[in-house]
């Protein structure tokens, strides 16, 4: 079931760099270590606790920095 609600920002440029590096989610998780189901929950901003662990891998593998997730590193 998709949801209405609006991506946070982290799921926005998340997005957009994925767009712009032609990647999938699929392999962003891949790259990461976690499952791509998982790896929506982070988008989402669903798992703010546990997911910021890998907000760095993500950052890494798209080449952004933390500080344009707005999130605290």
């Amino acid at each position: 079931m998709k949801s209405n609600k609006p991506l946070p920002v982290i799921g926005i440029i998340v997005k957009t760099k994925l767009a712009e590096k032609n990647m999938s989610q699929r392999a962003l998780a891949e790259k990461v270590g976690v499952n791509e189901k998982y790896l929506t929950e982070i988008i989402r901003g669903r798992k703010a606790k546990t997911g910021s662990k890998y907000l760095k891998k993500i950052c890494d593998v798209l080449e952004i920095e933390m500080e344009d997730l707005n999130v605290a590193s």
